[in-house]
């Protein structure tokens, strides 16, 4: 057999296996027009009624702010935005450095839990924050980056920014 039978031959077999593979892939039960359920990226973000990142994971919804002394701040909102009391909401978080992070814990002023000491100023830095909204509720972790610089799309700090990119 000459070289060019040959090389037909494999082109042969090659078409025949993908030929075979060209099946129907059957999704008879789901439909991928609609996932109401998942989160789409698209989706423009609400922002905290003090202009801070809206975490909606929790029930009720807290905002996070990071205030002018460099300490976090977590409000309660309801599902108008308004700020509820704190009553048996907890939280603990782990911001700075990942080879040397800093634990940061929060104590309640009675309309908010904000940290007891300010955050590491390290631009851009992990958060990794828990928290409970009662004493006996399965913990939520929220992580993001605490970019602080302002975002050119919604002005808010990047770490809040609503436009979604």
């Amino acid at each position: 057999m000459n070289t060019k039978n040959l090389i037909l031959a494999a082109v042969a077999a090659v078409s025949l296996v993908f030929v075979g593979c060209g099946h129907k892939h059957d999704h008879d039960d789901h439909d991928h027009g609609s996932h109401a359920d998942h989160s789409d990226s698209h989706e423009k973000k609400v922002p905290g009624p003090n202009g801070g990142r809206l975490i909606t994971s929790v029930e009720p919804a807290a905002e996070f702010l990071l205030l002018e002394d460099n300490r976090a701040q977590l409000t309660f909102v309801d599902e108008a935005l308004k700020p509820v009391a704190v009553a048996g909401q907890s939280a603990t978080a782990v911001a700075g450095d990942r080879m040397n992070p800093t634990p940061v814990t929060f104590e309640s002023n009675g309309t908010a839990l904000v940290s007891v000491n300010p955050l590491p100023d390290i631009p851009g830095q992990p958060f990794v924050l828990t928290l409970l909204a009662s004493a006996d509720a399965k913990p939520t972790v929220e992580k993001f980056n605490l970019k602080t610089y302002t975002c050119g799309g919604c002005d808010l700090q990047e770490y809040a920014c609503t436009c979604g990119h």
